[in-house]
């Protein structure tokens, strides 16, 4: 489904450049998965996410460019 959405984005939206999300840092599975579509990790929010052990973690920003264009 995503690599679909970011087919439309390259073949539909000529003016759309990047596409940005966030994952939780403890989501090791999303993160990959998100690289191997070509996103990129951004940086780091710490202790944005309060778990209900009382712990926190970190949001990943991470970011995608529409192939041929520079980050």
């Amino acid at each position: 489904m995503f690599e679909t959405f970011l087919a439309s984005v390259v073949e539909d939206y000529a003016d759309v450049h990047r596409v940005e999300l966030i994952a939780r840092e403890s989501n090791k599975a999303a993160v990959a998965f998100y690289e191997s579509l070509g996103f990129v990790k951004e940086g780091e929010l710490q202790k944005r996410i309060r778990n209900l052990d009382g712990s926190f973690e970190s949001d990943i920003p991470m970011g995608w460019h529409r192939p041929g264009t520079s980050a």
